[in-house]
């Protein structure tokens, strides 16, 4: 009768540590499709930059133009003229009423106020 237990190591690998250590560990090629392959890094990559340009956009342009989908404008400049340098005049329709306004760097004005609209023009 063998009365050895299953996971009892043979004596002649036990007596040769010497042989297991001077073996090299076999290495599985990484494929492209594995974690760590150029598939995921390439994916990787691309998404850094997709969130790098989110970044950037949100910062240029921020969200102040942004408001809930079908909200109608209250405030829309119609049409804009330098004059001087720091100097600007304005057509600016707030809800039913066209404003002519100056403005420059610290003051805005209102020249004058038009209850009527003129007809819209097709936009291109």
């Amino acid at each position: 009768m063998n009365m050895t237990p299953p996971d009892a190591v043979p004596a002649s690998a036990a007596s040769a540590p010497s042989l297991a250590a001077s073996m090299a560990i076999p290495f599985k090629p990484v494929t492209a499709t594995e974690p760590g392959g150029t598939g995921l890094t390439a994916a990787s990559l691309i998404c850094l930059a997709a969130l790098a340009a989110a970044l950037y956009v949100l910062r240029r342009w921020g969200l102040r133009g942004a408001r809930p989908l079908g909200a109608a404008r209250v405030v829309e400049v119609v049409e804009s003229t330098r004059l001087a340098d720091r100097m600007r005049v304005s057509v600016v329709r707030y809800r039913d009423q066209e404003l002519l306004v100056a403005h420059s760097d610290h003051v805005a004005t209102v020249l004058a106020r038009s209850d009527e609209r003129p007809p819209a023009e097709p936009r291109p």
